[in-house]
């Protein structure tokens, strides 16, 4: 308030300068070493665009990527009008905004280090659920404790909708092969592009609609539950197909 809002875009642009700078400084590329393999998945061939986009593991690690990430954009965008809806002050409700940004970033530490104990697909199911879960309780929880409610949710969304960016980029990897890993990785990212429309705009029409927020956190929640099912699915899918060459080997 002290600064106005221009002043602080342009620190927090020098700042982000900075670390990027620094950052391409300490940079070096990876020494070759055969890709990792996901829940046993036998890495057998590197998958060009065109095979990757035929697989049906592709579609299924596509759409769970959309569903939670169309999930985690929509409370981005509405979780302060959210909260002063429910009778936050304006400054609490940012705050919970900065503490959802701010468990995006661990996410990425918390989801990776057990998707390397956990394997890939439990990782999946387990970010889903527990994003999902917070969706559905950010309204209830938000009447019941104020501020502190809606600060607990936003830990458990903004980490689980950060840890997709990890498993994201290690399932392309671990499975598709690291031969056309930029080009199928682009591919598997553009997703982000419909769901940073689709989430903000679907719970917009749906609390204009309706005159609140209960049922566009309802919608949401239930997506993000629903890729819990996709990633059931997945982890049987790449368990099968080990199972297969084993037997063959």
């Amino acid at each position: 308030a002290a600064m106005g809002w221009r002043a602080a875009f342009r620190i927090l642009a020098g700042v982000a300068f900075a670390v990027c700078f620094g950052g391409f400084q300490v940079l070096r590329k990876a020494p070759e070493r055969p890709a990792a393999q996901a829940e046993g998945y036998p890495l057998t061939k590197d998958y060009t665009p065109a095979e990757m986009l035929h697989s049906m593991t592709f579609w299924l690690l596509f759409t769970w990527s959309l569903l939670v990430s169309t999930a985690g954009v929509m409370v981005f965008g509405h979780v302060v009008p959210l909260g002063v809806e429910l009778g936050v002050a304006q400054a609490a409700a940012v705050l919970a905004m900065g503490v959802l940004s701010l468990s995006n970033g661990l996410g990425r530490l918390v989801y990776g280090a057990l998707s390397d104990r956990l394997g890939l697909a439990p990782t999946m199911f387990i970010g889903a659920l527990l994003m999902g879960t917070a969706i559905l309780l950010a309204i209830p929880l938000t009447k019941a404790w104020g501020h502190a409610g809606l600060i607990a949710v936003g830990i458990l969304i903004g980490s689980s909708y950060g840890g997709m960016v990890p498993l994201a980029t290690t399932s392309v990897l671990q499975i598709f092969g690291g031969r056309h890993f930029g080009t199928n990785l682009g591919i598997s990212s553009s997703q982000i592009a419909i769901s940073a429309i689709l989430g903000p705009q679907m719970a917009g029409f749906l609390r204009s609609s309706t005159g609140a927020y209960n049922l566009p956190f309802a919608t949401t929640g239930l997506l993000a539950l629903g890729a819990c099912a996709i990633a059931v699915v997945l982890g049987l899918k790449l368990r099968a197909a080990a199972a297969v060459v084993t037997r063959s080997a």
